[in-house]
């Protein structure tokens, strides 16, 4: 094993690189061959199936058979199908049930069965085994009056073309709201459900919603915008704070995260529950911020005069169109992230090891990619972060530069590794995001005169 050594300030943020990193390109001391292949897929198996705490010694084992760069690659549809067979899957009919860990209902009631609850239509376009979209529809409503089937109908003209999921709230008739945390986590866990059934285009994921659904596909988006390739929000907004009619903030992340997610928006000037302000304050954030994809503003903005908390004139079946025709870029090399969420401490090439800063008062974090230099800015904390690589985002063959908020911190080359794709596939689960370097950037105590190890591998 060949180390990269070199020397930092003594008070300096350390990269660790957590793939190989060396001058050269490893070199596989024995042929891979069939045995080797299925030594690898058994292993994957384990790794796949074990407890968390369990996989670090499973991929020390998967790390002894030095699976060589050339196939890593080629093992990914395996590892992909050992993932969706291994998966929790979704009943596969109409009206659908799927047990869900307690932690996430709020009310005894509840509890007693901890299932969540939700509708799918569109699922016999999935037999020919090609992968397909997903549209997610959320009700409208409140206590008592949440209705999937309502959803369905609005958003139907999407089940022609794509697989739907219509779920109701997980508390119905007491405190569901699809914008609280533990609703988007079961959501999350949703989607998860229907990708270990279907074979589902990630890059072809989508979620709208009237009303409280509108609120609910904002925070959703807004927390988990790698999730999506565009967002329907309908006669909802962002969760802000309004004091005699004026918006004066919004909630952490709701906003800043939509760099590189399309999102379509409506509301009356007139609606009497969902106050036009902040859909305006919305429109006016991403305007100042100037998000773009592909050159064109990545959002609209729409408002209609006397439909009061209605539909438009035209209905919803313009809003779905428009989404169907966008993708999702799985690998920008520009990033604005908030993080919020716990449970899904990632976004695209960045995760963080815990969640900075506190409910009211996030870290915003600002990265990009340019010619293989990566320049990370934090404000506010110091997020203990990491960057995930693949060949779509840097030149492996060409030394890669990370900054930390304009100090450069990592100089040297990085090199492919199976085990870094692996781990990057069992947490998103998501064959057009695979990562196969990373490097954990951690604030750590000054070092004894600055030398330092990292890097491992053959």
């Amino acid at each position: 094993m060949r180390f990269l050594r070199f020397a930092l300030p003594a008070c300096a943020l350390v990269a660790f690189v957590a793939t190989i990193l060396s001058a050269d390109p490893p070199v596989a001391k024995k042929p891979w061959a069939d045995k080797e292949k299925k030594a690898l897929t058994a292993l994957v198996q384990k790794y796949v199936q074990a407890d968390p705490k369990d996989r670090p010694a499973i991929m020390t084992e998967i790390r002894a058979l030095e699976v060589p760069e050339d196939q890593v690659a080629k093992s990914m549809p395996m590892v992909f199908s050992t993932i969706m067979a291994a998966g929790k899957k979704s009943e596969g009919k109409g009206d659908n049930h799927t047990v869900l860990p307690e932690r996430l209902f709020t009310d005894d009631q509840w509890k007693k069965d901890h299932k969540g609850h939700y509708l799918l239509q569109g699922q016999g376009k999935a037999k020919s085994g090609q992968p397909m979209p997903l549209f997610i529809g959320l009700h409208g409503g409140g206590k008592n009056v949440a209705d999937a089937g309502g959803a369905a109908g609005q958003w139907g003209s999407a089940n022609s073309k794509c697989i739907g999921v219509y779920p109701w709230v997980l508390e119905p008739l007491t405190e569901g709201e699809w914008n609280k945390e533990n609703e988007e986590e079961w959501l999350c866990t949703l989607i998860e459900e229907i990708k270990h059934t279907f074979p589902i285009d990630t890059n072809r994921i989508y979620v709208a919603g009237h009303s409280m659904g509108g609120y609910g596909s904002w925070g959703m988006a807004g927390h988990h915008p790698d999730l999506f390739a565009a967002v329907g929000p309908c006669a909802g907004a962002p969760v802000v704070r309004y004091e005699n009619g004026r918006v004066l903030y919004h909630e952490p992340g709701c906003l800043e995260n939509f760099m590189n997610t399309w999102v379509r928006f409506y509301n009356c000037p007139d609606d009497p529950q969902v106050p036009v302000a902040g859909s305006r304050y919305a429109d006016d954030k991403l305007k100042e911020w100037g998000y773009t994809i592909g050159g064109k503003p990545s959002w609209e903005f729409h408002e209609y005069n006397g439909i009061g908390h209605g539909t438009p004139p035209d209905g919803l079946g313009p809003i779905v169109d428009w989404m169907l025709a966008k993708t999702r870029e799985p690998n920008p090399k520009k990033l604005v992230w908030m993080p919020t969420r716990a449970y899904r401490p990632f976004s695209y090439w960045l995760s963080v090891e815990e969640i900075p800063g506190n409910a009211g008062e996030r870290s915003r974090i600002d990265a990009e990619i340019k010619d293989n230099v990566i320049d990370v800015k934090s404000v506010k904390f110091s997020p203990k972060i990491t960057v995930w690589l693949n060949e779509h985002l840097i030149d492996f063959k060409k030394p890669v530069i990370i900054k930390i908020n304009g100090t450069e911190k990592f100089n040297g080359m990085m090199v492919p590794s199976f085990d870094v794709a692996l781990e990057s596939a069992v947490q998103r689960n998501d064959s057009n995001m695979v990562f196969t370097a990373k490097a954990a950037l951690f604030a750590l105590p000054p070092t004894n005169g600055g030398v330092t190890n990292t890097g491992g591998g053959k």
